[in-house]
This record gives structure tokens, sequence and C-alpha cells, in this order.
């Protein structure tokens, strides 16, 4: 027989909006059995059922991704770093700088600059072209742009 878990002492998060918040879960594997009231979960569970008290926490289900870039990562810190530039003219400045450290590069490469940074959160070429104009220039943002407000 399968060992459960259960999970007691803690606000359990449902996601399911016909009842947001329970008290226990029980899972058996990588099979949730159960989520309700203590006392529900307790019968269900069995006495031999692993308990986990969550001393007052939250409880929830959850996606955990474990993974690492570990060679995007590095190839990343060869570039000039933008993502504490908080204007163009500095952006401007630190892209002409690694241009310039870096002549025999086939390219200007830049990682992390934020569109917070350039007017209206819209780049342009002539922005690079102005320090940069006869190189091609890689420029990896690290946000999404601004969305419009609807």
């Amino acid at each position: 027989m399968l060992s459960r878990l259960l999970f007691t002492g803690g606000r359990v998060f449902t996601s399911d909006s016909s009842m947001p918040w329970a008290e226990a879960v029980v899972v058996a594997g990588e099979v949730i059995e159960f989520v309700g009231s203590t006392d529900e979960a307790l019968r269900l569970a069995g006495d031999d059922a692993v308990r986990i008290d969550a001393a007052g926490g939250l409880v929830m289900a959850g996606f955990v991704d474990v993974h690492s870039r570990v060679l995007v990562t590095g190839d990343s810190l060869l570039k000039a770093q933008l993502g504490t530039a908080l204007d163009l003219d500095e952006l401007q400045r630190w892209v002409s700088e690694w241009a310039d450290a870096n002549p025999e590069a086939p390219r200007v490469q830049g990682a992390g600059w934020l569109f917070s940074a350039v007017p209206d959160g819209r780049p342009t070429k002539e922005m690079l072209d102005a320090v940069v104009a006869d190189q091609p220039v890689y420029l990896e943002a690290d946000d999404l742009p601004p969305r419009e407000s609807t």
C-alpha cells in the first residue's frame, strides 16, 4: 500500500473558486487525493500517513522549474552590462565603451537593457547609430516593453 502524506496545521490555498481555502491535504505518491477539513483528511489518510505540520504556514500546489542556463549566463557576462542604465545617455555611453574596448568584435553586444531607459520605452536604430554607426549592435532586453494602458 502506498504511504500517504497528510498536511495539516496551515491554510491550504486550493485555486478552486467554489472552495478557495481548506484545512488539510492528503497526497498519495504524485496524486492529491483529498483537500478539505482536517477531520476528513485524518480519516482518509489513515494511521500510517506521514504527518506534516505546516505550523500555521501556507500550503499550495506548485510547479518547480529547476534548471539553469550556465552557458547563456556565462555568455551574457561577456557583453556590455546594461541592466542599471537609467536613461538613454547612460545606455549609449556603455554601448560605446564596450565597442571601444572590443574593437575586434564582429558586433557590439549588450545584455539586460531596460525599456524604461529609452524615451517612451521605444528603442530605435537611430539611438544606437548615434554611438556605433559602423557595426551591427545586438542588445538583449531584460524585460518586456511596457503595455499600453487600456
